[in-house]
């Protein structure tokens, strides 16, 4: 702003502290900005004087209070949650209590078992569980007698083996327990002393490289700081004499100002024939004192120029050397982070690890070479020794592990068999009422009825399907450029057809992974579930709807169609009817918009009447 000031004063003035490229730039633009306005104001003159014999029409807009919602739209179809009314067992229906479209509530009579066919089912079940348990008992005294007489035949023929059989699995184990500690141990130490090994080759330089960066970073931050030291004491030291020089060059184009305007009303007067005595005095004197400034100022005009040039120079040195110190000081911290990192010791404490592991890897091989040959004659001796021995018992071995296994898998087949009749008798009875009534588990409307009374049911079918209206849910087809931007747990929107005006709040549910593809386009189905769980909306399976997943919304805003705001200089209005019937122009603070409707933040109220402007004019 200093900068276009000065040249609209005719001062050649140069900010001590802004880089001439950037100054020329700010002034240009904004000499165009200006030049910009002045051209618009007299365009809307000229169309105001060519239709002064029409009269604008315009539409109203009301400033309304609500929310603006962005997000992906589609149609989708309703789906309600079932609940299956079912029992375990095959039964005859004796009489259904409630219709297709019935509403119900938790506990209302569904349908009636007649309990004559559930009581012989049940009595049928107590008798198999009764031989199950006999025979789950019987199986259990066999295995434990056989597993005692198999155990006594195995000892006998095994005899003093065992103990050899013992003493070579603890041996073998104990002995491999042992080398592979060792060689654990080995392979640790040499892991450490690579590290260390490589860590010591490079810690030299790496810290030749750190100490270097640190002192490059100190050089620079030396530097900057003592240029700023310069161009504050230059400064100062030319203060006066800038503010001097300032006040010659104002004296000369004042001086010029007055030659200029003494020599128009000389020549006025000569071209009138008047007498001219008088203003060519004044031209004289004003020529004199024309020369008098211009030769102040250009005694002046080099040094002048001389001190803008050196604050200059100065500036453009400090911008350099702040921006290498500021890459200096990143490549520091980088490389320094990088050290601290690598480098857990170093120096002599380095060279002091270096020789630590590498006496420890020394006795470590040691003792795992010790190790390893005493294992293959312990090993050996201890297997032909054992071999000796099992070659007799071998036979009995076998024979005693069939006896187990079979005795084992008696008893688990016969404890299979009694756990599953139970399991069935005991989930019967839950599901058995004192009446052989079934009722329903939640609250809602009767969808289907598959048995009539007197008709005979397979166990665990759906006697009766209720459709559960607190879980309501839309099924959408979205392509596969919008599903990528949509998550589970997603806020959204519902329109339903039924419901016209009204919207429901809902959540995403699920996604399919799964495309459904069509001869057209890949789509992929989303489920959106209603949030309401209340159980009070009325609606019915396959009814239709929109559902907006919401990407982005803001809440209870004021808003006004994007047809109304005018934009000019920056700034944003809005054409107002007031109460009297006049106009005026609001500036007003947007907000989001979703392409038709813009969010007001200031400068309207809701209730307002804003005006747009209508192709259509009156004559």
């Amino acid at each position: 702003m200093q900068d276009i000031m000065a040249k609209e004063k005719g001062l050649p003035f140069k900010n001590p502290f802004k880089k001439s490229g950037k100054r020329i730039l700010i002034a240009v633009i904004c000499l165009l900005v200006a030049a910009g306005a002045a051209g618009g104001v007299f365009a809307w003159n000229k169309a105001k004087s060519a239709s002064a014999s029409s009269s604008i029409v315009y539409r109203e807009y009301k400033v309304q209070e609500g929310d603006i919602t962005v997000g992906t739209e589609e149609s989708g179809t309703v789906t309600v949650e079932r609940s299956l009314a079912t029992f375990p067992i095959n039964a005859t229906v004796e009489e259904v209590y409630v219709k297709i479209g019935q509403e119900v509530t938790a506990g209302t009579p569904l349908v009636k078992i007649s309990l004559d066919s559930i009581s012989e089912t049940l009595s049928d079940y107590e008798t198999k569980i009764a031989q199950a348990k006999t025979s789950l008992e019987k199986a259990k005294y066999e295995q434990t007698v056989g597993l005692k007489n198999a155990k006594n035949e195995y000892d006998s023929a095994v005899g003093l083996n065992s103990s050899a059989t013992v003493e070579n699995e603890i041996s073998k184990s104990q002995l491999d327990q042992d080398i592979a500690s060792a060689q654990a141990e080995v392979d640790s130490l040499k892991e450490q002393l690579a590290k260390y090994t490589a860590l010591q080759q490079t810690d030299d330089s790496d810290q030749a490289t750190l100490d270097y960066l640190k002192a490059k970073v100190k050089e620079f931050t030396n530097t900057v700081n003592s240029l700023k030291e310069e161009l504050s004491d230059y400064t100062e030291e030319t203060s006066e004499d800038f503010s001097e020089y300032k006040s010659i060059y104002n004296t000369y184009t004042s001086a010029k100002k007055s030659l200029t305007s003494a020599q128009k009303q000389l020549e006025y007067l000569q071209s009138n024939g008047k007498d001219t005595t008088a203003a060519q005095e004044a031209v004289d004197k004003a020529q004199m004192n024309y020369k008098i400034a211009k030769d102040d100022w250009e005694d002046v005009e080099d040094d002048y120029d001389e001190i803008n040039d050196t604050i200059e120079s100065y500036n453009e040195k400090i911008d350099t050397y702040t921006k290498q110190l500021e890459e200096a000081t990143e490549e520091y911290n980088d490389f320094n982070e990088t050290f601290k990192e690598k480098y857990s010791v170093s120096g002599d404490e380095l060279d002091e690890k270096v020789k630590s592991l590498t006496q420890q890897l020394q006795t470590a091989q040691y003792n795992l070479e010790k190790k390893q040959k005493s294992y293959s004659s312990d090993v050996q001796s201890a297997d032909e020794k054992l071999a000796s021995n099992l070659t007799e018992a071998s036979n009995a071995k076998t024979k005693y592990d069939y006896t187990v296994n079979s005795l084992a898998a008696a008893v688990q087949t016969a404890q299979e068999s009694y756990d599953t009749l139970v399991k069935e008798y005991e989930e019967i009875k839950s599901n058995i009422s004192s009446d052989g009534v079934v009722s329903a588990k939640c609250d809602g409307v009767v969808a289907a009825v598959n048995y009539e009374a007197g008709s005979s049911y397979q166990a665990k079918q759906t006697l009766v399907s209720i459709a559960d209206k607190r879980y309501i849910s839309l099924s959408l087809s979205v392509s596969e450029e919008d599903v990528t931007s949509i998550s589970v747990g997603q806020k959204a929107k519902v329109s339903l057809t039924a419901y016209e005006g009204q919207t429901f709040d809902a959540t995403v549910d699920s996604i399919a992974y799964e495309p459904a593809r069509s001869s057209s386009a890949v789509t992929y189905t989303v489920t959106v579930k209603l949030d309401d769980e209340s159980g009070t909306l009325n609606v019915y399976e396959g009814m239709s709807g929109e559902v907006t997943i919401i990407k982005k919304q803001v809440e209870d805003v004021l808003y006004v169609s994007n047809k109304a705001i005018t934009y000019a200089g920056g700034k944003s209005s809005v054409l107002v009817k007031n109460n009297d019937g006049t106009q005026s122009t609001v500036e007003v603070e947007t907000g989001f918009s979703d392409g038709k409707y813009v969010e007001i933040k200031s400068g309207l109220n809701r209730g307002d009447t804003v005006l747009v402007e209508s192709a259509v004019s009156s004559k």
